[in-house]
């Protein structure tokens, strides 16, 4: 399906066709009650790619993609931004990403990250993924903390021969709040997914510092 988009072979709405979207209403109506943008936080399962091109077309809102860039510049100039950008998405590469999510979350739009992975101690918090202790990226729990802005989970999950779209409600900011304790809540919100399919998750990373033979 990747590719049949990237080469202009389906389009949105053929796409769309394909998705059972019954839970997308749930992201519209945060988006439109919050007025001042909306974090959607997302694992490395399912179809990731496709669900980021997919909602930017259904907001019909900024939206921005937070990843890292790759370092072969060939690919990412000629294939994976171009492909990531199809439908409007804007890419804010992590060196520097900040101001670019605040202008998109300002003007109401909606910025996407994958937590999933593991980050440097220096980059998050330790948190509980599985009952076990691993190292998180803060930047979901800073952002949310600081500019208290709603997160929603969403997934688009390969159902049958098309996909079916998951989307949390709302993680909101209580007053007693830490950046730890949003983390954990985002954490736990993916892990909620995983738990129903584990075999649809890309996990080729040592997150939990397993012990290499």
């Amino acid at each position: 399906d990747n590719v049949l988009f990237m080469t202009k072979r389906m389009s949105v709405s053929e796409l769309s066709e394909r998705v059972d979207t019954s839970e997308w209403p749930k992201l519209a109506q945060t988006m439109e009650s919050a007025q001042r943008g909306l974090l959607v936080i997302t694992g490395h399962i399912g179809n990731w790619e496709l669900m980021s091109l997919l909602g930017c077309a259904l907001a019909e809102q900024p939206a921005a993609v937070v990843s890292r860039e790759l370092t072969n510049q060939y690919l990412e100039d000629r294939i994976v931004r171009p492909f990531r950008t199809m439908t409007g998405v804007q890419m804010c590469y992590k060196q520097g990403a900040l101001r670019s999510v605040m202008r998109v979350l300002k003007s109401g739009g909606y910025v996407g990250m994958l937590i999933d992975q593991k980050a440097r101690l220096r980059d998050g918090v330790t948190v509980d993924f599985f009952n076990k202790e691993v190292v998180a990226f803060s930047s979901s729990g800073a952002i949310q903390k600081k500019y208290d802005i709603p997160v929603v989970a969403m997934f688009l999950i390969r159902e049958g021969d098309g996909y079916k779209m998951i989307v949390s409600d709302p993680i909101e900011c209580g007053e007693d709040d830490t950046v730890l304790s949003l983390v954990q809540r985002h954490q736990d919100a993916i892990a909620d997914v995983i738990r129903q399919y584990p075999e649809q998750w890309f996990w080729m990373h040592n997150r939990w510092r397993l012990p290499r033979e």
